[in-house]
């Protein structure tokens, strides 16, 4: 519980430092991309407390090319 409340304190701390120079100067399209970036890492974050280990993209592509894979062997058209 401690880690989600510190993930949310830095966030808020990030924003409250970023955001009011942001907004001043008028960069909608940067506040934008901040918001989304800032929400990827708070989720990113937030998955890693709750998980420990995050698999690595490689699993899923090799998840979706394996029956591709087995396929093509099957066949003959790779060893």
């Amino acid at each position: 519980m401690l880690s989600y409340t510190f993930i949310a304190i830095v966030a808020a701390v990030l924003t409250w430092l970023e955001l009011p120079r942001m907004r001043r100067e008028k960069e909608y399209r940067e506040i934008w991309g901040f918001a989304a970036f800032m929400l990827l890492a708070i989720g990113i974050s937030v998955a890693q407390t709750m998980l420990k280990e995050i698999p690595t993209p490689l699993v899923f592509i090799t998840a979706i090319f394996k029956p591709f894979s087995d396929l093509l062997s099957a066949v003959g058209l790779i060893q």
